[in-house]
């Protein structure tokens, strides 16, 4: 039977980016390194759109190099995007 590893990442502040709305290439870097040792995941609807700028990022357009190495770029597994959905009483 394959493992299940349940994860997150979370500031203690509260902020993944500068007073600027830069993301620091530091964190993005080890975020992308821990990233890189996962398989498939699954993600909530928020999360999901959240991430979806990664699987069309041009990396011509960009000048960040922690952004261009992504590991979400060029995956060669799954990922499942799921949310409920209230039907009433």
């Amino acid at each position: 039977m394959g493992k299940l590893t349940y994860g997150m990442m979370m500031s203690l502040g509260g902020f993944v980016a500068d007073p600027s709305s830069q993301f620091d290439d530091d964190v993005l870097a080890f975020i992308n390194d821990e990233m890189r040792r996962s398989g498939p995941e699954i993600y909530g609807r928020r999360m999901h759109e959240a991430r979806v700028f990664w699987e069309t990022y041009d990396e011509q357009k960009s000048g960040r190099a922690t952004q261009a190495n992504s590991p979400v770029s060029g995956r060669d597994w799954a990922s499942w995007s799921f949310r409920r959905r209230w039907t009433g009483p």
